[in-house]
């Protein structure tokens, strides 16, 4: 599959970029500098290339993509614009993926606190600065907090692994508010098995689960499609990759 200029422009002008945040802001710079018309074109490329090539390369530019959506870095308007465009055209890929997830303010006081301690409740700032602790026994308590304050200082603690992390992604009584958390951040987003555990939970909001299925191989989005436990909005994304997927590989045999 030979990409188009405008991919190959922005994989350029990404590369040697020391940051996921400074890839983000520079690819928000191209797409903008796209019409709305090539910005969908563009978008539902950048969907599909990385499942069928599974190339560094490709998954740099789709990275870049999707956190310029999870950064707000991409605007609204252009966004609104480009899917305008992608609807004139039925173009599938990018109506069902191109959104701006969004995170609800509102914290769920029915999950219950984990007991750090014996003696009493702790208070948000304490929960916050355990999870920044290099002690296993206060991860384990922080990795069963519900607030995503807690959740922020958790992942960028540098002693959390990636089966710990998976381990919260699978949760299935984990607080939405956390699994948005871990779909958003920069560094575990990207793991292999994180974004797997991350889709397959039904508490993620779908907006944060569309935005990991184009990393996911073609036989877990096949899965994904049919699992009548996950959102209609997550298994008709699935959907449709795969059916573009397999008409680009039809196309090109």
């Amino acid at each position: 599959m030979i990409p188009s200029p405008q991919f190959t422009e922005i994989e350029q002008r990404l590369t040697g970029l020391d940051t996921p945040l400074q890839r983000a802001a520079r690819f928000s710079e191209c797409i903008v500098a796209c019409s709305s018309t090539e910005a969908s074109s563009l978008f539902a490329e950048i969907c599909i290339r990385p499942c069928m090539t599974r190339a560094a390369q490709d998954l740099l530019v789709a990275d870049a993509a999707f956190s310029a959506l999870l950064s707000d870095l991409w605007p609204a308007s252009h966004i609104q614009h480009t899917r305008e465009a992608a609807a004139y055209v039925d173009d599938e890929v990018t109506l069902a993926l191109l959104v701006r997830p969004s995170r609800d303010d509102d914290t769920d006081d029915t999950y219950q606190i984990p007991k750090y301690t014996q003696e009493r409740v702790l208070t948000l700032g304490e929960r916050k600065a355990l999870a920044s602790m290099p002690s296993r026994q206060t991860l384990e308590k922080a990795m069963m907090d519900p607030h995503p304050d807690v959740a922020k200082k958790l992942l960028d603690n540098p002693r959390l692994t990636e089966a710990d992390v998976v381990r919260i992604a699978a949760k299935s009584t984990m607080a939405p508010a956390v699994l948005c958390e871990i779909a958003s951040h920069f560094k575990w987003r990207r793991q292999k098995m994180v974004q797997k555990a991350l889709v397959n939970n039904r508490l993620l909001h779908p907006d944060f689960a569309l935005t990991l299925l184009p990393f996911l191989d073609r036989r877990s989005m096949s899965e994904i499609s049919r699992d009548a436990r996950l959102d209609e909005r997550v298994r008709h994304g699935a959907t449709v990759l795969v059916t573009r997927i397999d008409e680009v590989q039809h196309s090109v045999e």
